[in-house]
C-alpha cells in the first residue's frame, strides 16, 4: 500500500482535476485507486436518440 499521492488529471474537455492516487499490491495484482479531491462540477446523462421515454 502507498500513501495518497497528489496528481492532476486532464479530462477530454481539457479541464484539469486535482486528484489523489493510491496503490494496493496483492500477491498477483496491483490495484490503482484514483479519486478527485473535490466533487466534479457537473453531471450529465446522455440518452441515445433511439430511446423512447416510457417504453418497457
Amino acid at each position: 500500500m502507498t500513501w495518497p499521492t497528489p496528481l492532476q488529471y486532464r479530462d477530454k474537455n481539457g479541464l484539469i482535476h486535482e486528484c489523489l492516487g493510491e496503490a494496493f499490491k496483492t500477491k498477483y495484482n496491483v490495484f490503482l485507486l484514483i479519486y478527485p479531491v473535490k466533487s466534479l462540477s457537473a453531471a450529465q446523462i446522455f440518452v441515445p436518440p433511439s430511446y423512447e421515454i416510457g417504453s418497457t
